[in-house]
């Protein structure tokens, strides 16, 4: 039996972080380099909390939510009130 914790490792042993800005700052587009089909997705929360509390991080900011919801090679795979899943070709 795995408890939560082990469970947790082995999830983050796959788990990728987006790179900031999702890296528009250096490409044009987020696929660009990428060879593997990729899937991300975030929260209303992450959308709300990047761009209030941690604005003065930089790291994610409103108009790289829009670059990407707004990316010709995104397509929205999900969505619903709370959650966006966007499958990256």
């Amino acid at each position: 039996m795995i408890n939560n914790s082990q469970q947790i490792k082995l999830n983050l042993k796959y788990f990728k972080t987006a790179p900031n800005h999702f890296g528009y700052g250096l490409n044009s587009t987020i696929c660009s380099g990428k060879k593997e089909h990729i899937y991300v997705y975030y929260s209303k929360m992450d959308y709300v909390v990047y761009n209030t509390v941690y604005r003065p991080v930089g790291r994610y900011l409103y108009k790289d939510f829009n670059k990407l919801y707004n990316d010709v090679n995104v397509r929205k795979a999900y969505s619903n009130n709370n959650i966006v899943y966007l499958s990256l070709n």
